[in-house]
């Protein structure tokens, strides 16, 4: 008789923020931290900043959840009131940016890719206020911030793919394996998971994720695409 499965112990869950954090480094160095800072524009500084701050909270808050090291993770938790809006605010203004900055043929080619950072932020965001939400309740507190460094596997992963791996036959492949890696790894999980009550988040966030991945596929390849980004950037959120 197979044994009940045991809940997901999530305390070592920041040794892979860390390293999601070491694969960074390559997948950004070629168009960002092997160039000279003063040629680039200072919204990707900032959202570098915060994005560094908050996988910092992520990989270290795990293990600052037991024992004696609880204070210290109760007083870090509070920063992620403001990191975490910080994460939210940043990614939209740099989109907006650099989609803006785009004369109207340009934007008409790359329309689609805005469909990434802003579908990145529609799954942190229901994870971020979750996870705040539920501060008082460990086990649902605990998966939904994880949930937050999901979006990271796309920007960070398909770089990768970009500079390492062979080129792919079609462009849309490359979210096809980040979208589904990582999509599979919250299946995983809530597969894994299935004998705790807070399973739930794990299956909530995977549903909003494929929903949102999907929509990859179909909307953002679609003309109502490029009429919501000729919108999204002819408001003035950026100079």
């Amino acid at each position: 008789m197979l044994r009940p499965a045991a809940p997901v112990r999530l305390a070592a869950s920041g040794w892979y923020v860390l390293a999601m954090v070491a694969a960074a480094v390559p997948a950004f160095w070629p168009r960002y931290l092997g160039r000279p800072f003063a040629g680039i524009d200072p919204y990707t500084h900032v959202h570098a900043v915060v994005m560094a701050a908050w996988t910092g909270l992520m990989a270290t808050q795990p293990f600052l959840s037991r024992g004696d090291a609880r204070p210290v993770h109760r007083a870090l938790g509070r920063v992620s009131f403001v990191v975490g809006p910080a994460v939210i605010l940043s990614s939209i203004l740099l989109a907006h940016q650099r989609f803006s900055a785009m004369d109207d043929a340009t934007l008409s080619v790359e329309a689609p890719n805005l469909y990434l950072p802003l579908s990145a932020v529609a799954v942190f965001l229901p994870a971020l206020a979750g996870g705040l939400w539920y501060r008082r309740r460990p086990a649902e507190h605990a998966r939904l911030m994880v949930c937050t460094v999901f979006p990271l596997i796309d920007p960070v992963v398909g770089r990768l793919l970009g500079i390492f791996a062979p080129p792919f036959p079609h462009p849309l492949l490359y979210q096809a394996v980040t979208f589904g890696g990582g999509d599979l790894v919250l299946a995983a999980l809530a597969m894994r998971d299935r004998a705790s009550r807070a399973a739930w988040t794990w299956r909530a966030m995977l549903a909003w994720s494929l929903l949102l991945h999907v929509g990859w596929f179909t909307l953002a390849q679609r003309p109502v695409w490029q009429a919501f980004a000729r919108w999204f950037v002819s408001w003035p959120l950026t100079p």
